[in-house]
């Protein structure tokens, strides 16, 4: 990390460069510098300091790739979203999305926290007339607003290979078999990301999950779904569907609070396997993230046929939860 910090360090020497608060700027290159603002959003939350935590940096002009990335790194945010006003050539805004890591291709999380950070600065109130299209690198994404829901389109999921080793898949969640529900499979589903779905008899089962990080790199991480996500048909609200836990360790992240790549893969899961009504289109909620500390609520609108699902919509809404200010040398390009 120190050397690939020092590296980025030396590259940003003639291009941006965060400056610590604290550093006296010089006075032949203060007109270089400018003052970027950011907000940090909690998505799929209810109440502050739940949800996905996210930053957005709604006027990012002047920055370039890796001064974003070490802004990125040094918010600490599992996800830093920068926009760039100027519409481009598809005619919509371009958006770049970083973890402290590296860049994404395109995040529907962070599109929905951009789209509510946007009408925050604009003054705009979130109407179901609402709809934001941005250009991410991987291509446009879509943002509606229904009520104070914001929604945004995935892929239609697919099941894969059902896991052989249900003892394995146990052992890797510290669980025992009577804690799995009986007689269904433990299979993958995929709907942009690959999870292998493990369903379990109650909260309680659910609760008692200690992962074993040893166990996943000898046996689940060589699987097609190498992410877990045990859920239960026991929730904590009256009215939800389902309540999860998401084990992602391939993406550096063990335990995640709010997982919307998660959503087309168990609801093809549960269409399958009979959970949901036949009807279409209906509507899903999703509980996760209780159990590391910021519960989450995620909103699925589906259609499907007889046993697999044909479309997915998913959002949630969003708090802001802050704002501020952070001093970077702008590129002349």
């Amino acid at each position: 990390m120190g050397t690939e910090f020092a590296t980025a360090e030396r590259q940003m020497s003639n291009s941006s460069r965060v400056v610590e608060p604290s550093e006296p700027i010089p006075a032949s290159s203060r007109r270089g510098f400018r003052e970027f603002t950011y907000r940090l959003i909690d998505v799929f939350a209810e109440r502050p300091f739940t949800g996905a935590p996210l930053a957005v940096f709604t006027d990012a002009r002047g920055l370039d790739p890796v001064g974003m990335q070490i802004i990125a790194r040094e918010l600490n945010r599992p996800q830093t979203a920068f926009l760039f006003p100027e519409p481009s050539s598809e005619g919509a805004p371009r958006m770049r999305i970083f973890t402290p890591f590296g860049e994404l291709p395109a995040g529907h999380y962070p599109s929905i926290g951009a789209a509510f950070a946007m009408a925050l600065e604009q003054g705009a109130q979130t109407t179901p007339a609402n709809r934001v299209v941005f250009q991410g690198e991987g291509g446009p994404v879509s943002v509606s607003t229904f009520a104070r829901v914001m929604t945004v389109r995935q892929p239609a999921p697919i099941l894969g290979a059902v896991y052989p080793d249900t003892d394995a898949a146990l052992a890797t969640l510290g669980l025992r078999e009577d804690q799995r529900m009986a007689g269904v499979p433990f299979q993958a589903a995929n709907g942009g990301a690959s999870y292998l779905v493990m369903a379990l008899r109650n909260r309680a089962a659910l609760r008692a999950i200690r992962f074993r990080l040893d166990i996943w790199e000898r046996t689940i991480r060589r699987f097609e779904g190498p992410r877990i996500a045990a859920f239960t048909l026991e929730t904590d609200r009256a009215g939800s569907t389902a309540k999860l836990r998401v084990f992602a360790p391939d993406s550096g992240v063990e335990e995640e609070p709010a997982s919307e790549t998660v959503c087309g893969p168990l609801a093809a899961f549960l269409v399958r396997y009979g959970f949901l009504a036949a009807e279409s289109p209906q509507m899903l909620l999703l509980e996760q993230g209780a159990e590391v500390g910021r519960p989450s609520f995620l909103h699925v609108a589906i259609e499907r046929n007889a046993d697999s699902v044909t479309s997915v919509r998913v959002g949630g809404q969003c708090v802001a939860v802050g704002e501020g200010k952070i001093l970077a040398q702008v590129t002349l390009a």
